[in-house]
């Protein structure tokens, strides 16, 4: 391991690259950029992870916010790594926002509501074993959409 991580800190940059960014992008980025608009790409990602979670029959988190509460107050490169794999996620909610008819103010406030939101979820998630937080937020996301 020392050959190819020689600190902990290179390890963890490793993994930010090479799998949680990998997995931010095929569940968030690229079902939004992928859906025919934002909200179905964002609703879809809620159920689809919601679903994911209950087949499983555990919840372990959201790799990206399991390692982004304490990594990001102790190094400036990981905190620098952790959020430009948030501001990804995000770009592309505002990406797919802005390319749509309906207007909307402040597409970068929702991306960041939305993101929150997602986070949260998911601790709730963790805490309860399952994917129904999940389900409740996309509802109420939906809700707001109409």
């Amino acid at each position: 391991m020392h050959h190819h991580f020689p600190t902990g800190k290179h390890l963890i940059e490793a993994v930010l690259k090479e799998r949680i960014a990998v997995e931010v992008d095929q569940t968030w980025a690229r079902a939004v950029r992928e859906a025919p608009d934002a909200m179905t790409g964002i609703l879809s990602v809620f159920t689809l992870v919601a679903d994911a979670l209950d087949a499983q029959g555990s919840v372990s988190g959201c790799p990206l916010g399991n390692i982004a509460p304490e990594l990001s107050r102790s190094d400036e490169e990981l905190r620098a790594l952790i959020g430009s794999e948030y501001r990804k996620w995000r770009e592309a909610i505002v990406a797919k926002l802005r390319m749509e008819e309906r207007i909307m103010t402040d597409t970068e406030g929702f991306a960041v509501m939305v993101v929150a939101l997602f986070r949260g979820a998911m601790s709730l998630a963790k805490v309860e074993q399952n994917g129904q937080p999940l389900r409740h937020c996309a509802a109420r996301l939906q809700a707001m959409a109409r």
